[in-house]
């Protein structure tokens, strides 16, 4: 089934708790760099800035979240943090949601995408390197990077409109009930 990448606003919080509470202890050790509890989950996404930062998303029938991107944009360079449960991997989420984020980090004007992620995450470094990215591993843990180029007037006008019509749909999915 293919599905829709959508921008998230602050709309959405409850449903991407709900999304990284779905994540067994193991998911969130790899996501997270630590098997965070409940509470520190609940924390994150309320401190998620959605001025500054994106996050990306697949659903489920029920808008579920299914697979989630944030995007820190800090100082030209894009940090993404990436889960996807695990009843939808080997979709092409994953690659489709790092995609997306990579054409908002350079609209945004950044200058680098950037992915850390812990050495025994096998299916993330097999990603990283199939997206083309240097990866740089030390103590078990990793970075990958990859130089983004400058963005033409028309990625920019693009990006801007993806957005805007995100934030139309995700007005409309508040009134759609989910799974809590």
């Amino acid at each position: 089934m293919y599905r829709l990448i959508h921008n998230l606003s602050p709309l959405d919080r409850e449903r991407l708790v709900a999304h990284f509470l779905t994540l067994d202890e193991e998911d969130r050790r790899l996501r997270f760099g630590g098997a965070l509890p409940d509470d520190m989950i609940r924390d994150y996404v309320n401190a998620i800035d959605f001025q500054r930062d994106r996050l990306f998303a697949a659903f489920d029938t029920r808008f579920d979240i299914i697979a989630v991107a944030h995007v820190g944009l800090v100082d030209g360079k894009a940090e993404i943090g990436l889960s996807v449960l695990r009843g939808y991997r080997r979709e092409g989420l994953a690659v489709r949601l790092i995609q997306r984020a990579q054409k908002s980090a350079t609209a945004h004007g950044c200058k680098q995408l950037w992915i850390h992620f812990m050495c025994d995450n096998a299916a993330m470094g097999a990603l990283v390197r199939k997206l083309g990215m240097t990866v740089k591993a030390s103590l078990g843990e990793a970075d990958a990077l990859l130089d983004l180029p400058d963005a033409s007037p028309v990625a920019v006008g693009v990006t801007l409109y993806e957005e805007r019509l995100d934030a139309l749909l995700g007005v409309w999915r508040q009134w759609l009930p989910h799974a809590a």
